[in-house]
């Protein structure tokens, strides 16, 4: 779910596809989305994880 600033409400996105969905289950524990518009998924124990939100890779 992301937070959607013009209806004041968090909405659900896919911006995680089918090649994402093993990551699915891991426990992340931080969200940023930088200048470039990546999104960075931090987890707990597994690493540091980069999505394009363009490309959805």
């Amino acid at each position: 779910m992301v937070y959607d600033f013009d209806k004041e409400s968090f909405v659900q996105d896919e911006i995680i596809d089918q090649r994402w969905s093993s990551q699915l289950n891991e426990l992340f524990t931080a969200m940023y989305c930088d200048v470039n518009g990546f999104i960075w998924l931090g987890t707990d124990g597994n690493g540091l994880y980069r999505l394009d939100t363009e490309s959805g890779n």
